[in-house]
């Protein structure tokens, strides 16, 4: 009689074992196109600093996702649409589009400078960053909102599109300023996020950069890279 109890659990044990390393095959599969895609962005938004980097993040990012929520966040929406020309052929394309409402929220970034090319231009940037991105409304694909940092470095009005897995949301030119003002020298703010946080507590990479300009100052930037957590 007791030992039915311990098969019947050891049965089930070895089923799950071999669904999940079966869905875990199946997010390889599946995730492929948007591993690439999520290197592609991140070395050309330099993310990650290498090719290896960004390939180990994205691909920890989608495979993750991927066992957590299924196999559907590997296959995103899609709109179809079909044209007929005068000879009467039909072209059909099918065109990706993100899910806008997935964006909406107030999310918490946390990191810390990774680069400082402005030397003693801002020498008293913080070497943690604790900031708030806050994503308000959405009109089609387009993302309105607000950044501000917990120092007071910043706190301004932003904007960005429903890209995916790599978004931007930038703020205008003026977001940090000197003492004298923004005509003097003055700095745009601009989030990179890798992914969205679906659930509360949960997070994805994130970098902030400050790209500051102004009379007589050659151009250059502040990096803090960490996460972006809802």
């Amino acid at each position: 009689m007791t030992r039915l109890p311990i098969t019947i659990f050891l049965l089930v044990t070895a089923l799950s074992g071999a669904a999940r390393a079966g869905l875990k095959a199946q997010c390889k599969r599946e995730c492929r196109n948007e591993v690439s895609r999520c290197v592609a962005q991140a070395v050309a938004s330099n993310l990650y600093g290498t090719v290896g980097r960004a390939f180990r993040t994205c691909t920890r990012l989608w495979r993750g996702a991927c066992l957590r929520e299924g196999l559907q966040v590997c296959l995103p929406p899609t709109t179809t649409s079909t044209s007929t020309t005068s000879t009467s052929t039909s072209t059909t394309s099918t065109t990706t589009l993100p899910d806008a409402s997935r964006y909406v929220g107030i999310h918490s970034f946390s990191g810390q400078k990774a680069a400082n090319s402005c030397g003693t231009v801002f020498s008293n940037a913080p070497t943690f960053l604790f900031a708030t991105v806050a994503v308000r409304h959405v009109f089609g694909t387009h993302l309105d909102g607000g950044v501000y940092d917990s120092g007071g470095f910043f706190d301004a009005n932003a904007e960005g599109t429903a890209t995916f897995p790599i978004r931007h949301f930038t703020t205008g030119d003026c977001a940090v300023e000197s003492i004298g003002g923004c005509f003097v020298w003055g700095g745009s703010v601009d989030v990179a996020v890798t992914g969205v946080p679906t659930t509360f507590g949960s997070s994805v990479p994130a970098t902030i950069r400050i790209r500051i300009t102004g009379d007589g100052i050659a151009p250059c930037a502040i990096d803090w890279s960490g996460t972006l957590e809802r």
